[in-house]
């Protein structure tokens, strides 16, 4: 900022001009009257006797009188909104600094936005900022570089190569076709990571966000299911000396019970329910508790992996304004390996 020219900063020479806003001064005409809107007949008054002490002033019109202070009324009207719009103005963190004395009847108002209300409003519309620096790589000038541009240009054939941009383009969607197969769709290659970027490239945005959710899921069932099978070995390990289950399936204990109906249910003995009884503490012991609360915690950390990667892939994607219709690639694809160019055999590196 120090190497601006001093018309492009505040007085103080430190603050940049961000943005300028131009007014109309009007000065006030001898013998004039600035009135406001509620007391033009007082005014009017005061304005006359002054008129009468002063000869030099010229005998005009009441009329014109009344004309100058509805003039200067709408004036001061125009003035209390340009005030009032900038104190708004300078609610919103702005910093500003008026000039009338450069061009005569002309006001500027030069506002400079700090850097933290810069990066507050970036925030709100979602500006992102780059977080490298970027190096501009300068144009050659010289001879040699002309000469060049020159005979390529004559050298350059006269009609269009779309057949070549089709053939290309054909070549470019059957590479990513045998890439995803390849690289996805096979089961090889299951504990591989996917390849959302392949994905989101021929199915479109919303597919490849599907598509991540699931890898995502299944990716966080596995400690889920680990958990899980440990419960049910302990439930296997722990049925024989299930006390209720002992005493159900205990050949001694052949209890008679009453029918569980009234008229078509018969007797029937408790030993039969053995197998159940057995089977339930499978999946009904005390480990069971453990393993319900395990799942409200994964649960709980599953939707929160998930936020942060859907917001990663929100980035990465530039899909901060994405809209809800989506113009599918898919369908492009498909129109371009049906196309009518030449076929092309060829074998992707």
């Amino acid at each position: 900022w120090h190497q601006l020219p001093r018309k492009q900063l505040h007085s103080d020479g430190q603050r940049r001009v961000d943005y300028v806003l131009t007014y109309p001064v009007k000065k006030p005409v001898a013998c004039s009257l600035r009135r406001g809107p509620h007391n033009s007949g007082e005014d009017l008054r005061h304005h006359q006797a002054q008129r009468a002490g002063n000869p030099s002033c010229p005998q005009s019109l009441p009329m014109a009188d009344v004309e100058g202070g509805a003039l200067n009324g709408h004036e001061d009207h125009k003035a209390f909104r340009r005030e009032e719009f900038e104190g708004k103005l300078r609610d919103m963190g702005l910093e500003l600094e008026k000039e009338e004395t450069k061009i005569p009847g002309v006001g500027f108002v030069k506002i400079h936005a700090p850097w933290n209300v810069l990066c507050r409003e970036a925030e709100f519309m979602k500006l992102k900022m780059p977080t490298k620096k970027v190096y501009e790589v300068k144009q050659s000038s010289g001879i040699v570089e002309k000469i060049s541009s020159l005979v390529s240009k004559v050298l350059e054939p006269l009609h269009p190569h779309v057949k070549m941009v089709q053939i290309m383009q054909l070549i470019s969607v059957n590479c990513l076709l045998q890439l995803l197969y390849e690289e996805w769709a096979n089961y090889s290659v299951f504990y591989k990571y996917q390849p959302i970027g392949l994905v989101r490239k021929y199915f479109g945005e919303k597919i490849g966000l599907y598509f991540a959710w699931l890898g995502l899921y299944t990716q966080m069932l596995i400690p889920a299911s680990v958990v899980g099978v440990i419960v049910f070995l302990y439930g296997c390990a722990t049925v024989d000396d299930n006390i209720p289950s002992m005493e159900i399936c205990h050949p001694k204990n052949n209890i008679t019970m009453c029918p569980l109906c009234d008229r078509v249910c018969s007797y029937w003995k408790l030993s039969t329910a053995c197998g159940t009884a057995r089977a339930s503490h499978l999946f009904d012991n005390p480990t069971t508790v453990f393993f319900s609360i395990f799942m409200a915690l994964w649960a709980a950390m599953f939707m929160e992996h998930w936020k942060r990667r859907q917001m990663r892939l929100n980035y990465e994607w530039d899909l901060t304004g994405f809209e809800e219709e989506e113009v599918s690639n898919t369908k492009r694809h498909h129109l371009l390996s049906k196309s009518s160019c030449e076929s092309v055999h060829y074998k992707c590196s």
